[in-house]
């Protein structure tokens, strides 16, 4: 499964977009993806901790950036990242 990894620097900050083409997730999963411990085992995972997204949140948060992630059923996942210049 191709991951594709986009980044722009523009004067209004950093862009980072990270899409997969696989099984996308559900919604009732990106509602909870920031909490602690919230992993998810597929096909191609064993799974992990649930602590990465959460982590990573955080860090962006600090930065008065903002991540989305969207999904959709079989058509992959996408993650958008926007931090601001400091």
């Amino acid at each position: 499964m191709p991951v594709v990894l986009l980044i722009k620097w523009q004067i209004k900050g950093l862009h980072i977009t990270v899409q997969d083409y696989g099984e996308g997730l559900p919604a009732e999963i990106i509602a909870k993806v920031y909490s602690p411990f919230t992993s998810r085992v597929t096909s191609y995972s064993a799974g992990g901790l649930g602590l990465g997204l959460t982590i990573t949140k955080s860090i962006i948060d600090q930065h008065g950036g903002e991540i989305i992630i969207e999904a959709a059923k079989n058509e992959g996942t996408k993650v958008r990242i926007f931090i601001p210049p400091v």
